[in-house]
């Protein structure tokens, strides 16, 4: 999208913080709740995304990943493709144990909405872990659970409140409280079912300024708490429509 300030360019797998862990939260969780999501690295930047399927086609899966659509634009923009590298960390004992790489294609991409699918390419065995999406969008004063990746290849896990939602651009999108930085985009928006609700695309400090940092060019500072928007998952079901994953993720 253009006028939300954009939170990152690459798809990470989360770390879960100091903050989490007096939620009830033990490290056989960890797997189930930081496994879907992803670190996407491209030639301009990094970001996050969350696994939405693994489906057999023939005698092999393809595993599928949502994200923003700006944190892969340069691979489906330029007449020479950037290359998509997906970080997947696999975690034992609450820690993480290993982490692979993978290529990976888009799919589907919508601008407007900023929203884009992707499937890895070099994986062909079914991915463990697997994001289910909620029937419903979020309603005002829920608490939400974001998982993000300021860092490259690490994760974030924080929570949150809905605040409203706002008109950006003709889109509608969910304000939410919580610590968010640059990088947190693509990432996954869960309720406390780990129900998928929505995608982060966007800061705000105030809910009408919204600002991003290039890469390359000069640095705008990023406040410790902001306002975070993200794209509802009634957006994001219609968004999946015509897909192959649109059954899957039914």
């Amino acid at each position: 999208m253009r006028t939300l300030k954009h939170i990152a360019l690459v798809v990470a797998l989360v770390l879960l913080p100091l903050s989490a862990q007096g939620q009830g939260f033990s490290k056989n969780d960890v797997p189930q709740i930081l496994g879907p999501s992803v670190v996407l690295i491209t030639e301009d930047g990094h970001g996050a995304g969350t696994v939405v399927a693994s489906i057999l086609d023939g005698d092999t899966y393809r595993t599928y990943t949502l994200t923003a659509s700006h944190v892969v634009e340069g691979a489906h923009k330029k007449i020479v493709p950037d290359k998509i590298r997906v970080v997947v960390n696999f975690y034992e004992n609450g820690q993480i144990a290993s982490k692979s790489e993978y290529s990976a294609t888009v799919v589907k991409n919508d601008d407007v909405r900023d929203l884009a699918l992707i499937v890895l390419n070099d994986d062909t065995s079914k991915f463990p872990f697997v994001a289910k999406l909620g029937d419903e969008d979020p309603y005002l004063l829920q608490h939400v659970w974001i998982v993000g990746s300021p860092l490259v290849q690490d994760l974030t896990f924080t929570e949150g409140m809905v605040q409203g939602y706002s008109l950006v651009d003709g889109g509608r999108y969910i304000r939410a409280t919580g610590n968010f930085y640059n990088g947190d985009s693509g990432g996954a928006m869960y309720d406390d079912d780990w129900h998928l609700i929505g995608v982060p695309v966007g800061l705000a400090e105030d809910g009408t300024t919204l600002f991003t940092t290039k890469k390359g060019g000069s640095k705008t500072p990023f406040p410790v708490t902001m306002m975070a928007y993200s794209v509802p998952v009634s957006d994001v079901r219609a968004f999946l429509k015509g897909t192959p994953v649109e059954d899957a993720t039914r």
